[in-house]
């Protein structure tokens, strides 16, 4: 500095001020970034991931109906709002010494076939008792992947050959840009599509690590 003359070293120290003031702002945005995306993705994801398994819960539930999974959203949620489920339940007693069908067949307990709406046989009380509370369930919304905008889940369904036997299958998927639209694309890239089911494995697991 003593190079300059006064005036020119007023200026080069606050060029230097100036220079370290953005250099730490630039510093201090790279942490950050980074934590801010790590937190925005934990609450996106955990969303996503709860109305996955309401769907997946959803499809059981039709194939129970159907003996076939929806390959559509809009006839998996007409299931949901206007179909019924039959359930089998046994009126009476069955003694500890007998099984259930042993005590059908000496007459202490018989069967009874009824109809439950759909909606509150699929998201019943054992159901719902272990969803995440954080976030509501409606039907309506199934479909949409939460923050994308009003993007559609991915949804396809099937069948397929295993041990010289025809199986159903379903896979459902939140493609990474959807879920994180918005959020640092050059983190995005490092992420993964949320998903459950698969179109190649009779599975109605999620690839989240449940």
């Amino acid at each position: 500095l003593n190079m300059f003359t006064k005036s020119v070293r007023s200026r080069v120290i606050a060029v230097l001020i100036v220079f370290g003031v953005v250099l730490s702002a630039l510093n201090f945005k790279s942490i950050k970034d980074p934590i801010e995306f790590r937190t925005q993705k934990v609450e996106r994801n955990d969303k996503v991931i709860q109305q996955l398994k309401d769907i997946r819960q959803a499809q059981i539930g039709f194939k129970s109906a159907r003996n076939v999974y929806a390959s559509d959203f809009e006839t998996l949620i007409s299931f949901l709002k206007n179909d019924s489920i039959t359930v089998i339940k046994a009126v009476g007693f069955v003694p500890d010494s007998l099984t259930e069908e042993q005590a059908i067949e000496k007459g202490i307990v018989s069967r009874d076939t009824i109809y439950e709406p759909a909606l509150g046989s699929v998201f019943s009380k054992f159901y719902t008792k272990d969803r995440d509370e954080r976030y509501s369930l409606n039907i309506d919304s199934l479909k949409y992947i939460p923050f994308s905008g009003g993007e559609i889940f991915d949804i396809q369904a099937g069948q397929i050959q295993r041990n010289n036997l025809l199986v159903q299958v379903f896979e459902i998927t939140a493609p990474r840009e959807k879920v994180l639209v918005g959020l640092n694309k050059r983190m995005i890239k490092m992420d993964k599509d949320l998903r459950v089911g698969s179109m190649i494995n009779p599975t109605t697991s999620g690839n989240w690590g449940e």
